[in-house]
């Protein structure tokens, strides 16, 4: 969604998209702001626009990474187990 503020005598066009990085840019005019805003915006939700959008880790994912983890840790704890006994 797009949200256009005053900003130091110009107007500053911020849009958010869930999932895609926030983009901003100022204008001189309101009407130029709103019209980039608007083109930016359709943009990215047709995936024209070039950004890709993030990739956030699923539930699987950070399930095998704490499993991966777990395991590196069983094995230091036997390493210094070993080691000073």
């Amino acid at each position: 969604m797009a949200h256009i503020r005053e900003h130091y005598g110009s107007y500053q066009c911020l849009i958010r998209i869930k999932g895609h990085p926030t983009l901003a840019k100022s204008f001189k005019s309101k009407t130029d702001a709103k019209t980039w805003a608007l083109q930016t915006e359709l943009k990215i939700r047709r995936e024209e626009a070039g950004i890709l959008k993030i990739k956030y880790p699923s539930f699987k994912d950070t399930w095998l990474i704490a499993e991966g983890i777990e395991i590196i840790f069983s094995f230091i704890f036997r390493y210094i187990v070993l080691f000073f006994s």
